[in-house]
């Protein structure tokens, strides 16, 4: 902002006497005569936001000047007044420039001015005075009211005064618009300031004190060690008068109480509750609880668990404790598995006894009321041991074998007690399969190359092991191997049998006899093996479970042929300590087999006697005696061959005697079979090849005599539901591995077969392959098998449904099937097979003729059947003659293959007569079923199986062939209803999936079949036509079955319950199924129902009488009700034959007599909803009545109530009828005069009952007269039908 200023004369006057006075020339006079003049300007340098600033002038050497202002506060002008004054509205540094014209020149200054913000606090001058409160919430607004304050800039009413912070112990308290919530007592600090508009602001503070017990929470001390010194807290009391503190100590079910500032130590870590009680008097105003954690004392030693060598001389490790606590020692000791318990001292020096050796450290104090054990364990190896399982350096290196080793899968390491012998650790071996596919079980360890294991013992010979077995008695061999690759490996060897009781067994292995084959020997393929040599250490050791009396001939290297093994995982064991030892020949022992002899041979040839190695042989006789099949013995020198001139086990015996002593004994078996033989399942070489080739259903080898026919192992065949739906097992040899036959023109097979219970067999053989198109597979027509041993024979030309086979192609398969007659095979069962032949087979004396095909099992009557051709296996001299019997026993003779009319409904019987000079030799009959063209369900066998059982969806529906349970052929279909998802009992049938049962007779308007039950019961019947559109499902209205056979008809115009336009047979039936139950339409009761020969039929019209009351819809009450002074008797539903009529039902009302006079005797009930609606202008009621006795009735009705009738009439009392003792016959009319009035029938009766009275004139009162008898009457109302009269 600019301003212009010219002096006046009077200034310039002034000027002037101002320098005459002073004797002073005004101005400077320079040569052109001109006057030099300046100036100047005074202003703060800084100043606050909106404070007044002057610019004060001053000019030297003119008197007139003209000054300009410019005040700059960033781009930003400010207005100068004409004196100079200007105020500055915000901080910052402001720019201020002034500008003087005088003799006509022009002169500028810039000057800076910096403005800062208010910083002047306000000044408290009245602050707020302490407080002592309640606990609680508590609001400062009160606090902050009592606050005078003053500003200098700020006016008293903008100051803002506001709470800071509310603290205790060091900790804020959340503070909510200037208010909180003191939760304990004790002496808060609270800060405030005051604030001005500028944010200056002036702190102070004040107390406010909470009245009850206060402590110290962070003071509070809530973790200590066990044993150490820990001090009461103490807790003050705030703002009460007369108060005092109690303080208890609970750890525990102890509780004592303390003093604040005790000092207590704690024996038990169990946490310890400190309450502190503010007592007034007696009474408890307060309680803090506070919890305190102990920390166990610990004893901490300097040295883990760690493993030495047996005889090491070891130092004791040095223990301390966790935390300094006065009166607390520490006693060593060590005991172990052979170490005797003896007291040491930390940092002794022991010698380390074999196995396990635990060093304890107890930590006790005087008293002996604390105590605290640790253990470590030392595990000594020892010397000669080179399998031990034990840690060593943190890992169980003899378990977990390294990369270049391996396991067999089947172990475990393990560490419990009880398993373990020496250490801590042992091996659990579990005998299971040794690799894929292998045939052989075992378990354990191959240490190989740089994992050998060794021991340096001078003439070792042998290992020794202790094992541990769970069962009573097992047998194992043990397979090792010695040396490395390039360093005389040895291959697998063979122990002998090891015999384990249960517990531990001191295993010892002697390579020099106890071993089979254990020298040096070269295998087929030229690679030399070093012999079994102890010097050049473990490298593999492992375990197979055998049989009791298993000999062995075991060679990894040369292709494995493996023992007597024992195929399951039923047995673990456990190893332990694995020793090199030096053994010496026991007495006794004289010779051992490093090979034993071939395990078979063909009837007619040779076997060789294999001589031993001699252990010892000076004074030893040796003789070897050959058992031949029927026990004749012959003499042969070791290492000659004998003659195999019988089928069946060789046995050879080599004794050696010393000074005429009998001391060693060994013997072997060899196994001749006949040629013809293809499957002995006899063990050779140490295996069963022949179970290899099981490839159905479970096989197995069996030793167990019984179910062994020949020699001493047969086959065990379980059949197993396969793929296909039947039960199966058996062999199958592929890939060019099939059996060819070893005797010329081979037709047959034949083999021994056990089984456990009668059943049928069926055998699929299968011939040739498909490569070369001479692949024939056929089944066998069913083999009844008895129970025990069976022989079968399997001939191509007549056990199978065809022919075709040829076993010259080979044989690729034989299998069975298990099952029944009827070429059913889903009979799981359990077979054994021996001895299977191929064989050579004459037609046997009396089988002339077989069938490839069987005749049609069902036909129609009124159609026709085939009796088919047999295939003539004899024709010269052969008579065959076919017969047909109908259901009537009508017999016919027909030609092979001609047909036959079935006229009548039932089983025609073909039977097939073969004779031979005039003498019947064979004789074959098949039954054809002809069913009635209606008949659906017949549940017969067709082709060998029952489909229409097939079809049961709802409840247990099975197949019936108990005679008393069948009306029509030979099956029936038994029903077992079920309760189920709805609640109802129901079994029946479903044929979804288009498969509806279409009727097979035209205008079909029924169903009819015959029902068993084995009790009376009711059956509702529910048919379901059609499906998606013209789906209709509609339920029988009540049938009652008798015990015994029911003929069932269900005319679907009169009995359902229900109508639906969709429903109608022409469209399918998807449904028929049943519910049992009782009357009511309740279908909770279980029942078993036979059901058979169901049809459709076309029924006739039936003419019937409406019911007036549907007896079997009632709900009837289950015992007397009373109203007023009335005695309603008893209604219950009677079937009893005597009391009923046309099989139906009847009422059975019992009125009972009163000895008060005057009383009417009266049974009745109501059946709300219930009444039947008529329709065809009924007016009266007909029905049969029996009564116990004569006596004068009067019947009640009421009627309505019903959805779309009239409202209910009340009870209505017919005219009095003359009842004589038994059935009488009853018709009342309805109407305004008939004899029942005031009811209308139309509507549906839902009341009746009945009521005596005392004469025939009596005339209804609601029935109030007495009966002039006072015994009981007792009624029953027979169907009651709705009529015209």
């Amino acid at each position: 902002m600019m301003k212009k200023t010219k002096l006046a004369a009077l200034a310039l006057c002034f000027a002037l006497l101002v320098c005459a006075l002073t004797g002073v020339a005004c101005g400077t006079q320079t040569d052109s005569g001109k006057t030099e003049w300046s100036f100047g300007a005074d202003l703060p340098v800084a100043c606050e936001e909106n404070e007044k600033v002057s610019i004060v002038l001053n000019v030297e050497g003119a008197d007139d000047y003209e000054v300009v202002y410019e005040v700059v506060f960033g781009t930003t002008q400010v207005e100068v007044s004409e004196g100079g004054e200007f105020t500055p509205a915000a901080a910052g540094t402001y720019t201020v420039k002034v500008k003087v014209t005088a003799k006509g020149e022009t002169k500028e200054k810039t000057y800076t001015l910096t403005v800062t913000k208010d910083a002047t606090d306000p000044v408290i001058t009245t602050k707020i005075a302490d407080k002592t409160v309640e606990k609680g919430e508590y609001n400062f607004a009160g606090d902050l009211a009592e606050i005078v304050a003053a500003d200098n800039k700020t006016q008293a009413e903008n100051l803002v005064k506001s709470i800071v912070s509310v603290t205790i112990d060091g900790t804020a308290l959340e503070m909510t618009e200037n208010a909180c919530t003191f939760e304990r007592a004790g002496e808060y600090n609270v800060s405030y300031k005051v604030t001005d508009e500028e944010g200056n602001s002036a702190n102070a503070s004040y107390k406010i004190t909470v009245k009850g017990l206060y402590l110290n929470e962070k003071a509070f001390v809530s973790k200590v060690f066990q044993l150490a010194e820990y001090e009461i807290a103490e807790a003050k009391v705030y703002g009460i008068e007369n108060a005092a503190v109690k303080v208890t100590l609970a750890q525990g079910d102890e509780i004592n109480e303390v003093a604040m500032g005790a000092k207590v130590k704690f024996l038990n870590v169990s946490d310890a509750v400190l309450k502190y009680v503010l007592l007034v008097g007696e009474e408890e105003k307060e309680i803090i609880e506070k919890t305190v954690k102990i920390t166990a004392l610990d004893l901490m030693i300097s040295a883990a668990d760690f493993s030495a060598t047996e005889g090491d001389e070891i130092t004791i490790p040095s223990a301390s404790l966790s935390h300094e606590t006065a009166g607390v020692t520490i006693s060593v000791k060590i005991s172990g598995q052979y170490q005797e318990e003896q007291a040491v001292a930390q940092g002794d020096t022991i010698t380390a006894a074999s196995g396990v050796t635990d060093i304890t450290y107890t930590a006790e104090n005087e008293d002996k009321s604390f105590s605290l054990t640790r253990v470590i364990s030392v595990v000594a190896i020892g010397r000669d041991e080179i399998v031990s399982f034990e840690q060593v350096n943190g890992d169980n290196p003899d378990f977990n074998v390294p990369p270049l080793g391996m396991k067999l899968g089947n172990e475990e390491l393990n560490s419990e007690p009880a398993y373990v012998h020496s250490g801590k650790y042992s091996a659990k071996l579990i005998f299971g399969p040794q690799r894929p596919n292998a045939d052989t079980f075992g378990a354990g360890f191959c240490y190989w190359d740089n994992q050998i294991r060794n021991a340096n013992v001078e003439g070792a010979n042998g290992i020794s092991m202790w094992i541990y077995c769970d069962k009573e008695e097992a047998y194992i061999v043990a397979a090792i191997a010695t040396g490395a690759t390039g360093k005389g490996y040895s291959g697998a060897r063979i122990s002998h049998v090891i015999k384990l009781g249960k517990g531990w067994n001191e295993v010892n292995i002697n390579f020099d006899y106890q071993v089979y084959d254990a020298g040096e020997k070269t295998t087929a393929d030229g690679t030399v093996l070093g012999a079994l040599d102890i010097k050049n250490g473990i490298s593999e050791l492992c375990f197979y479970r055998v049989k009791k009396d298993a000999y062995t001939n075991w060679d990894s290297v040369n292709g494995g042929n493996y023992t007597d093994y024992i195929y399951d995982n039923a047995l673990s064991v456990y190893v332990d300590e694995v020793r090199i030892r030096k053994f010496e020949i026991p007495d006794g022992v004289y010779f051992t087999f490093d090979k034993t002899p071939e395990a078979t041979g063909t009837v007619g040839g040779t076997a060789v006697a294999p001589a031993p190695r001699m252990l010892v042989e000076e004074g030893v006789t040796l003789t070897v005696t050959v058992t031949d099949p029927n026990n004749k013995q012959t003499t042969v020198n070791a290492g000659d061959s004998f003659d195999l001139t019988l089928g069946g086990y060789y046995t050879l015996t080599y004794k050696a005697e010393k000074e005429g002593k009998l001391t060693q004994e060994v013997s072997f078996q060899v196994l001749a079979t006949d040629p013809g033989e293809f499957l002995s399942f006899e063990l050779i070489d140490g295996a069963t090849p022949d179970i290899a080739k099981g490839v159905y259903g479970n096989v197995t080898a069996n030793t167990v005599s019984p179910y062994v026919k020949v020699g001493k192992q047969s086959a065990k065949l379980e059949t197993v539901l396969n793929d296909w739906g039947n039960c199966t097992a058996g062999f199958a040899w592929d890939g060019g591995a099939l059996q060819m036959p070893t005797v010329e023109n081979a037709n047959a097979l034949t083999f021994w077969m056990y089984s456990e219970k009668e059943l049928h067999l069926y055998a699929t053989v299968t011939t040739g392959v498909s490569a070369n198109n001479t692949w024939v597979c056929k089944t066998s027509k069913p083999i009844a098998l008895s129970v025990g041993w069976n022989f079968v024979t399997l001939d191509v030309r007549y056990s199978f449904d065809a022919l075709g086979l040829d076993f010259n192609n080979g044989l690729q398969e034989l299998y069975f099937r298990t099952g029944d007659a009827n070429a059913v095979g889903k009979t799981p069962a359990t077979l054994y097979i021996d001895s299977v032949y191929f064989a050579n087979l004459e037609i046997p004396d009396g089988l002339y003729f077989v069938f490839d095909s069987k005749p049609e099992a069902t036909g129609t009557v009124g159609g026709t059947a085939v009796a088919p051709a047999p295939r003539m296996l004899v024709e010269e001299g052969v008579t065959l003659t076919v017969t047909v019997t109908d259901p009537n026993n009508k017999q016919t003779t027909v030609n092979a293959g001609d047909s036959f009319d079935l006229t009548l409904g039932g089983y025609y019987t073909l039977t097939y007569k073969a004779e031979k000079e005039g003498k019947l030799t064979q004789e074959v009959s098949f039954q054809v079923l002809a069913t009635d063209p209606g008949e659906f369900l017949s549940f017969e066998l067709i082709d060998g199986a029952t489909p229409d059982i097939a079809k049961g969806v709802y409840g247990n529906v099975t197949a019936n062939t108990v005679s008393p349970y069948v009306k029509v052929g030979k099956q029936s279909a038994k029903l077992e209803t079920v309760l189920n998802d709805w609640g109802n009992c129901t079994a029946g049938f479903a044929w979804d999936g288009g498969a509806l049962q279409m009727p097979t007779v035209e205008n079909a308007n029924g169903i009819t079949f015959w029902m068993y039950s084995e009790t009376a019961t009711y059956l509702y019947t529910y048919i379901t036509t059609g499906v998606g559109d013209t789906w209709a499902s509609l339920q029988s209205k009540p049938i009652a079955l008798e015990a015994g056979w029911n003929y069932v008809t269900i005319d679907v115009r009169y009995d359902l319950a229900s109508t639906n336009e969709k429903f109608n047979l022409a469209n399918g039936l998807q449904e028929l199924y049943f519910k049992t139950g009782d009357a009511n339409d309740v279908g909770t009761t279980p029942a078993t129902l036979y059901i058979d020969s169901v049809c459709f039929s076309v029924l006739p019209d039936r003419v019937i009488e409406n019911l007036a009351i549907d007896y079997m819809n009632i709900n009837l009450p289950e015992d007397q009700t009373v109203l007023g002074d009335r005695e309603f008797g008893m209604v219950t539903r009677c079937t009893d034959e005597e009391y009923t009529k046309n099989g139906k039902p009847s009422l059975k009302l019992e009125m009972f007599a009163d000895e008060e006079p005057l009383k009417t005797m009266r049974a009745c009930y109501s059946s709300w909803g219930k009444g039947i609606l008529l329709t065809a202008g009924e007016n009266a009621v007909k029905f049969d009545v029996y009564a116990s006795r004569a006596a004068f009735v009067s019947f009640e009705f009421g009627t309505g109530g019903n959805a779309g009738s009239g409202a209910y009439s009340g009870a209505k009392f017919a005219k009095v009828i003359e009842l004589k003792q038994g059935w009488n016959t009853v018709t009342l009319t309805f109407g305004d005069k008939a004899d029942v009035q005031g009811a209308t029938l139309a509507d549906g009766i839902v009341h009746f009952g009945a009521t005596t009275v005392n004469s025939i004139s009596a005339l209804p009162d609601n029935g109030c007269f007495p009966d002039v008898a006072s015994e009981e009457l007792t009624l029953y109302v027979a169907t009651m039908y709705a009529i015209v009269a």
